[in-house]
C-alpha cells in the first residue's frame, strides 16, 4: 500500500520546468562574461619575476612557471600561499600534475578559476614538444592554411627554428612578404649569450652568427644592461668548473660539481634567485624584426600586427611598437641539459603586458585570404 501511495504522490507533484534554449544561452553568456582576476594574474607574475622564474601564459586560465628546479619553485609558491604570503588567496592542490598546482577559485558570475603549474626550462624532448618545436608546428599550420587557399600565383615557405623569417609569402615580380610568428607573448623574443673578458674585466656579447645578424638590436639592449652586468663577475677565475680560453670565461664546464658552482654564483649574482629580470625599451624588440626585413608579426591567439608604419597602413593592422608592452631581459645561467652540464650566461628578451587583440589574424582563413589579396594587389 505504501508503494501505491508513493506513486500517486509522485504523479501529483508539479513537474520541473524543462531546460530550455533560453536558459542554455543565458548560462553560456554568463560564462563568457566571466574572466580571471587580473590582479591575481599580476600577483603571480610579480612573485615569479621577483624570484627569477619564467612565466608563460598558456591560456587565460592557466599560467606556467618555468625554472631549472621546479620542485624548489613549487615550494616557493606553496610558501607564498600561507597566511600573510604574497599569494595567500591561492590554494595548493597536489593533484593534476607531478608537481601539483596552486589555484584561485572562481567566483560565480564574476571571475573564472586561475591555475598555476610548474614546468622545467630544461628541454628533455621526451614528453611534449619543446618551445622550438611548438613554434615550427605553428608556422607549418599557417603554411598549410595558405596552401589550402589554393592560389596558383602564391608560394610559401617556413624557417622552422632557424634564424630567417618564420613565414614567407611570395609571388612572381614582387618582394616577398616576410612574417614573424609567435605561439605566445611568453615566448623568447630573441636571446644571446655573453662571455667574461678576463683581460678587460668586463662582460661582452658573444659574437655568434645569430648575435651578429641582430647586432643593431641586441647591441642596443646589451648597452642598456651593461651597468648591471658590470656589478657581477666570477670570484675565482681559475675554478676547475669554468669553461674558458686565454681571454674569455665562456661559462660553466660539463663536469661534476658544476651544479654546485651554479648555485654559488646565483647566490652571489642574483641574491639567491634563479635569474634576474632587467627592463629595457620594448621598441627595440619591434625594431629587431623590422631590421631583419619582416613586415608583420603574428601572435597566436592575439592576431596580426605590423612592424613598420607602412605595413600597418597597407594591411590595416595595429603597429606592434605601439602596443604598450613592456620589455625585460631575463639574465640567467642556462644549462645545456642538466645541472652538471655546460652552462652559459644567457640574456633572453621577454615582453609582458596586456596585448589588445588585432582585428586580423592569420589563424582565420578569411583574414589570411584578405592579407594575400592585399599583398598581391598593392
Amino acid at each position: 500500500m505504501k508503494e501505491l501511495d508513493q506513486l500517486v504522490e509522485n504523479f501529483l507533484q508539479p513537474k520541473p520546468k524543462a531546460f530550455g534554449l533560453d536558459q542554455l544561452v543565458e548560462m553560456v553568456e554568463q560564462v563568457m562574461e566571466e574572466a580571471v582576476d587580473e590582479d591575481a594574474v599580476k600577483a603571480v607574475e610579480a612573485f615569479a619575476q621577483d624570484k627569477g622564474y619564467e612565466v608563460e601564459k598558456k591560456t587565460d586560465q592557466i599560467l606556467i612557471i618555468r625554472s631549472d628546479d621546479r620542485a624548489v619553485t613549487r615550494d616557493d609558491f606553496i610558501a607564498a600561499t600561507q597566511p600573510g604570503g604574497e599569494l595567500e588567496q591561492f590554494e595548493y592542490d597536489r593533484k593534476g600534475s607531478s608537481m601539483g598546482r596552486i589555484f584561485l577559485r572562481g567566483v560565480r558570475g564574476k571571475t573564472r578559476q586561475l591555475s598555476v603549474y610548474f614546468k622545467s626550462t630544461i628541454d628533455t624532448s621526451s614528453g611534449g614538444a619543446s618551445g622550438a618545436r611548438k613554434g615550427k608546428e605553428y608556422e607549418e599550420k599557417i603554411e598549410q592554411l595558405i596552401k589550402d587557399i589554393g592560389d596558383p600565383d602564391i608560394s610559401t615557405d617556413t624557417a622552422g627554428s632557424g634564424h630567417g623569417s618564420d613565414l614567407v609569402i611570395a609571388t612572381e615580380g614582387k618582394e616577398p612578404l616576410t612574417i614573424e610568428a609567435k605561439t605566445s607573448l611568453g615566448a623568447d623574443f630573441g636571446q644571446f649569450r655573453v662571455r667574461y673578458n678576463t683581460v678587460k674585466n668586463k662582460w661582452e656579447a658573444t659574437p655568434s652568427k645569430n648575435y651578429l645578424k641582430h647586432k643593431l638590436t641586441y647591441g642596443r639592449i646589451f648597452k642598456q644592461l651593461e651597468p648591471r652586468l658590470a656589478q657581477i663577475s666570477y670570484p675565482d677565475e681559475n675554478h676547475p668548473n669554468l669553461r674558458k680560453d686565454e681571454t674569455y670565461i665562456l661559462g660553466l664546464a660539463d663536469k661534476e660539481g658544476t651544479g654546485e658552482l651554479k648555485r654559488q654564483l646565483q647566490s652571489l649574482w642574483f641574491n639567491g634567485k634563479e635569474s634576474e629580470y632587467l627592463p629595457f625599451d620594448f621598441a627595440a624588440i619591434a625594431q629587431k624584426y623590422a631590421n631583419k626585413g619582416d613586415k608583420l608579426i603574428q601572435i597566436m591567439g592575439k592576431g596580426l600586427y605590423a612592424l613598420d608604419p607602412t605595413s600597418a597602413k597597407q594591411y590595416g593592422v595595429p603597429l606592434f611598437e605601439d602596443a604598450g608592452l613592456v620589455g625585460s631581459t631575463r639574465v640567467r645561467l642556462k644549462p645545456t641539459y642538466g645541472e652538471d652540464s655546460s652552462h652559459s650566461l644567457v640574456l633572453a628578451n621577454k615582453v609582458s603586458g596586456r596585448l589588445k587583440t588585432s582585428p586580423m589574424s592569420l589563424d582565420n582563413p578569411d583574414d589570411l585570404q584578405n592579407i594575400i589579396s592585399i599583398y598581391k594587389n598593392t
